[in-house]
């Protein structure tokens, strides 16, 4: 819309002289140049490695704007970096009308993260509006021992002791065991030795004492 003023500007108190005000009003127009992108996935990640998405956004305004990423605001704090998302560029650039900014988002997860949606937001003309969301999911190893002693108590020489020790594999990808037996000592055994633990199953082991000479304080 244009706009047309008259502004009465006084001389010495006694001249008037008007002063002709025109302007124009524009709408700031900032869009995604692929509008599928406003839902951007990244997929299974494992921990440990790291995947990008680019998107390009174009100013169809007739000026200038000042855009700035953000992941605050109405649409949450830090989600996305608890996240172990990353945004680039960070800081307010310009953009000339008719230029297209690539914008690139990086998922780099250091542990496991479910299945989650953030929005990324933008700062232009003075306002933040949702620029997109970012989806994705981060799968990793973990296990767990149920227990991190075994005590024995006393054994008679020449007999043995077995007891129990279950390794869970609490993390999203089968993992594979092998017990170093040169750690053993003399008197404990381990069986099985080797072996696979499924996502969400865990494997028993017999852990066996049978003392070959006497002695206080075996460990």
């Amino acid at each position: 819309k244009d706009y047309a003023f008259v502004i009465p500007f006084v001389v010495n108190g006694a001249t008037k002289v008007p002063v002709n005000i025109l302007g124009s009003g524009i709408n700031a127009r900032l869009e995604l140049v692929n509008g599928s992108q406003r839902r951007t996935n990244f997929g299974l990640v494992n921990v440990g490695s790291s995947t990008t998405r680019v998107v390009a956004v174009v100013n169809r305004s007739k000026r200038a704007l000042p855009i700035q990423l953000l992941e605050e605001g109405e649409y949450g704090s830090g989600a996305l970096k608890d996240r172990c998302v990353t945004f680039m560029p960070k800081d307010e650039l310009i953009i000339q009308p008719r230029e297209t900014v690539s914008l690139q988002m990086l998922f780099n997860p250091t542990k496991r993260i479910s299945q989650f949606t953030e929005d990324l937001s933008i700062r232009y003309a003075g306002v933040t509006r949702k620029l997109l969301s970012l989806s994705g999911k981060a799968q990793g190893t973990e296990i767990a021992l149920d227990s991190d002693s075994l005590p024995f108590g006393i054994v008679v020489l020449d007999s043995q002791k077995v007891k129990k020790l279950a390794l869970e594999n609490t993390g999203d990808l089968t993992i594979t065991f092998q017990w170093d037996e040169k750690t053993f000592g003399k008197h404990f055994t381990i069986t099985p030795l080797t072996g696979k633990i499924l996502p969400g199953n865990e494997a028993t082991f017999d852990v066996i004492f049978k003392p070959k000479f006497a002695d206080d304080d075996i460990r």
